[in-house]
């Protein structure tokens, strides 16, 4: 009895420091210092996998990721990513996967690849419709009509309108059916409407400190505008896009970044 409530408390106590060292891991990220955030993330996994908490093992490890994706590794992000995929379902735990799709059909954008992408939204697709999580669901649908407005103006309408359901009664997620909606009316011409649009976006982005969201839609309004003919406007967003990316994270830590992923031989045995 002794011995059973001592390895209790050890296993409290070693929860407490698991997540002290995943939130110290997230306060590394937000001052830009990944390569400290990684190795958190990374201990911080280490601590769940020996508790035996799943959840947190595969979460801690999708931080991981998305770390390597936010700094331009995309190849990496895919790589890690289709090994928590598949180790979720070797073991049977579903949740969040219809995230990992999405996340990972956006990591195939980022390198120009349109086959894997559709093929990952639409597993993110169907995935969300099975398990009927509106915020999902609303997000996916956003994300498929931005895919085919470039393709396929008619499907992109049909899966704005199904978002368009969705956000009559929630609000999570709006700012995603808005891009797209914006997205939808500047491929079918009116660019106007998604010119108000683009700049509500921008707005809401730039209150919440959105910094990812800033840079797409001051792209977006740069090439809305060069498509009115307003150059002058076009090249203010478009200055805005450039200057905002390349400051959020600088070579220095990037070029570390590269080194740790490709020469550390730390490997995550969680995901063999």
């Amino acid at each position: 009895h002794v011995r059973s409530r001592r390895q209790r408390q050890m296993c409290i106590r070693d929860s407490y420091k698991a997540d002290a060292i995943y939130f110290r891991g997230q306060a590394h990220f937000e001052m830009g210092d990944f390569l400290k955030c990684i190795n958190d993330y990374r201990l911080a996994s280490q601590y769940y996998e020996n508790l035996g908490d799943k959840a947190y093992v595969f979460y801690t490890m999708g931080a991981i990721i998305s770390v390597y994706g936010i700094n331009g590794f995309a190849e990496k992000a895919i790589e890690e990513r289709e090994k928590l995929i598949n180790k979720k379902i070797k073991v049977n735990f579903t949740s969040g996967l219809g995230v990992d799709y999405y996340n990972q059909a956006s990591s195939y954008r980022k390198t120009n690849n349109i086959e894997k992408q559709e093929e990952y939204l639409l597993k993110a697709y169907e995935y969300v419709e099975s398990t009927k999580g509106f915020l999902d669901i609303a997000i996916v649908y956003s994300a498929l009509s931005k895919f085919y407005s470039s393709t396929d103006l008619k499907k992109s309408k049909e899966f704005l309108d199904k978002a368009s359901e969705i956000f009559k009664n929630k609000n999570a997620g709006f700012h995603e059916y808005q891009s797209a909606k914006a997205n939808y009316l500047f491929k079918s011409g009116d660019n106007n409407n998604a010119l108000i649009l683009y700049l509500s976006c921008l707005q809401e982005a730039e209150k919440n400190n959105d910094s990812s969201h800033i840079i797409n839609y001051n792209k977006s309004l740069s090439e809305i505008y060069a498509a009115k003919g307003e150059h002058k406007n076009a090249l203010k967003y478009y200055q805005s896009h450039t200057k905002m990316k390349d400051s959020i994270f600088n070579r220095t830590k990037t070029n570390a970044l590269a080194c740790l992923l490709y020469t550390s031989d730390a490997a995550d045995d969680s995901l063999r």
